[in-house]
């Protein structure tokens, strides 16, 4: 069963996602990155290190975008986001791996 793209954006907005731009074939959504304190610390707290690397980490994420259309076929298509393997393998059984 195919998605319509309102359907498409109310699932993503769901996760947390937040629509920056939005036309009756396309729209543009962004999910902010989430620091998580409790990791941070009990990181500070084992030595120090992994804490740290936590920060560093967290400082090289980005924000995840996507960008979902629709394709000639009529289907709703995404761009960005991360890859998954759910996402993965839902897109190989879908033949679009």
């Amino acid at each position: 069963m195919a998605l319509t793209l309102t359907q498409e954006i109310a699932h993503y907005a769901d996760k947390g996602f937040i629509v920056l731009s939005e036309t009756a074939t396309s729209a543009a959504l962004r999910k902010a990155k989430r620091f998580n304190l409790l990791v941070f610390l009990l990181g500070l707290l084992a030595c120090g290190i992994p804490g740290l690397l936590y920060l560093a980490w967290y400082a090289a994420q980005r924000d995840e975008q996507l960008y979902l259309f629709v394709a000639e076929d009529g289907r709703v298509r995404r761009r960005g986001g991360k890859r998954t393997l759910g996402s993965w393998m839902l897109r190989r059984a879908q033949g679009r791996a």
